[in-house]
């Protein structure tokens, strides 16, 4: 037991065991001299995220009445829409009937009949 505890190995380790501890508590001291500004500023930070939230929700709401399912806007889309459609299909009628009959253009529709 003596030759164990008095060896090199046991030395070597109980000396790198002190320089870790004392690496541990320079870096423990470190912390707490460096988490007490931080830790001050929480309920601050806290309160800022919340009023960033509380604007972001109301933002949501606001875009949402302006925009939403149920909005003027949002009916006079759908209004546009059923236009646009209309508006189409009479381009692809008139394209249709040219191909057909290309010289309409110049004559113009056949007498008395749709095409």
């Amino acid at each position: 037991m003596n030759d164990a505890t008095k060896g090199p190995e046991l030395k070597s380790a109980v000396a790198s065991l002190q320089t870790t501890l004392a690496s541990a508590q320079d870096m423990v001291k470190q912390l707490d001299k460096n988490m007490g500004p931080a830790s001050k500023r929480l309920p601050e930070i806290s309160a800022d995220l919340e009023k960033t939230l509380t604007n972001a929700n109301k933002l949501i709401v606001s875009l949402d009445n302006g925009y939403g399912n149920d909005t003027k806007l949002n009916r006079d889309m759908n209004r546009l829409m059923v236009e646009f459609t209309g508006a189409a299909r009479a381009i692809r009628a008139l394209a249709d009937m040219l191909q057909r009959n290309p010289e309409a253009l110049i004559k113009g529709r056949a007498a008395g009949g749709q095409e």
